[in-house]
């Protein structure tokens, strides 16, 4: 017979994993889309850099 599984541990660590795992899916596409529109990121970014503080 297949054994039972002490399901609350299991549950809440992959809570913490699926949790872990969104934030890093969130973070690839935001990634992704600065990759996708790097040319105006980096215009955007010297931009900031010629133009004086205010």
């Amino acid at each position: 017979m297949l054994k039972k599984k002490k399901p609350a541990l299991k549950r809440r660590r992959r809570l913490l994993d699926v949790a872990s795992s969104r934030r890093r899916i969130k973070r690839n596409l935001q990634i992704k889309k600065v990759h996708h529109r790097r040319r105006s990121f980096i215009a955007y970014f010297q931009h900031l850099v010629e133009a004086p503080a205010v």
